[in-house]
């Protein structure tokens, strides 16, 4: 990575350039030649990279430099996009192999017609339909399904309650710790907080934790849940599942790994490696149509970049757009990235 524009979270570099460009430059002009108030971001993380390259190693991408990089960015030769398409090649033929082995366990039990046994993929998509069956959209367990204090009060290496418990709570303290490093980026510009996907989605993940340690305690204690409680987090966990690691994923596979501080690998790498590891340990039942979820929050997302360049807020970058992929000046090609973004990444 020759070039990288300085964001919020390379901590180091952007303190310096922040300060250069809102303190620095107004105490000590004679400290930044060819320098002034009304430099651009780019223009003071260039002059820092060429005095301080410790606290700036990489100079800013210009149009020119930016173009280049995307360019690298989506050669099928970069290891990000190999280990991307590999890790997608993965996941969907393990889906593909887990219904095989479900329809041929169904047809040893009798229950696969004769037509079905010869039609595996016919059978699969069967059970698609059936996975958008509208007694399927209901938020609360269903008779078909394991008892809810199984779902939620056990792990899936485990019967013990006490234990899933403990999981959970690891889970959620580790989640917090993620969210405390969070801050640690932003100091007195802690406004620009609330506009990133990056943190929109701790938030959510925080939420849902703290809703799984409740579903664990209750599934101790109580025979029936709390009102509500199975619903709100059935909707949590659709959401911070798979938007978690597409954070990640969008993350590193846009910027690079030019930035692994701590807070940086916090809040795009171990809020991943936490659900997956929820994920592998639950017995919660997940159904497909839940996904209606994910892509309600996502498109929740989308609008909110729109409104936030209509209303001419600026990110912590000082431009209009918060990523460039939702930069709405460029209306058709954010457009065609926001179809993308609902319609074929996050399904």
């Amino acid at each position: 990575e020759d070039c990288r524009t300085v964001v919020v979270d390379d901590n180091s570099c952007w303190k310096a350039v922040q300060w250069a460009q809102t303190e620095g430059i107004v105490q000590h002009p004679d400290w930044y030649a060819g320098l002034s108030s009304q430099s651009s971001l780019e223009d003071f993380q260039e002059f820092i990279h060429t005095q301080s390259p410790d606290q700036c190693p990489l100079a800013p991408c210009r149009e020119s430099d930016a173009i280049a990089m995307r360019a690298h960015s989506l050669n099928p030769a970069n290891p990000v996009v190999l280990g991307t398409t590999f890790v997608i090649f993965v996941f969907f033929a393990a889906q593909v192999l887990f219904a095989w082995r479900l329809r041929c366990i169904r047809r040893q039990e009798g229950q696969v017609k004769q037509r079905e046994r010869d039609m595996c993929f016919v059978a699969i998509g069967q059970d698609f339909l059936h996975e958008l069956a509208y007694e399927n959209f209901a938020l609360h367990v269903l008779p078909s399904e394991r008892a809810w204090r199984v779902q939620y009060g056990e792990a899936s290496f485990s019967k013990s309650r006490k234990l899933n418990f403990v999981l959970k709570c690891a889970l959620m303290l580790t989640i917090f710790a993620c969210q405390y490093y969070s801050f640690l980026n932003w100091g007195d510009r802690l406004k620009f907080y609330p506009i990133y996907l990056t943190y929109w989605t701790l938030n959510v993940q925080s939420a849902y934790h703290v809703a799984s340690v409740v579903m664990a305690v209750q599934a101790i204690k109580w025979s029936t849940p709390s009102c509500g409680v199975v619903q709100v987090t059935t909707v949590l966990r659709a959401i911070v599942q798979p938007c978690a690691l597409l954070v990640s994923i969008g993350y590193w596979g846009c910027s690079g790994f030019g930035d692994t501080s701590v807070e940086n690998v916090a809040v795009h790498g171990v809020n991943s490696v936490v659900i997956m590891i929820d994920l592998m340990t639950t017995r919660q039942c997940f159904r497909l149509v839940h996904g209606v979820w994910t892509l309600s929050y996502v498109f929740l997302y989308a609008s909110w970049t729109y409104v936030h360049d209509a209303l001419g807020i600026t990110s912590s970058r000082g431009t209009r757009f918060i990523y460039e992929w939702c930069d709405w000046a460029k209306f058709q090609a954010t457009c065609l990235h926001v179809f993308l973004l609902l319609f074929v990444i996050t399904p």
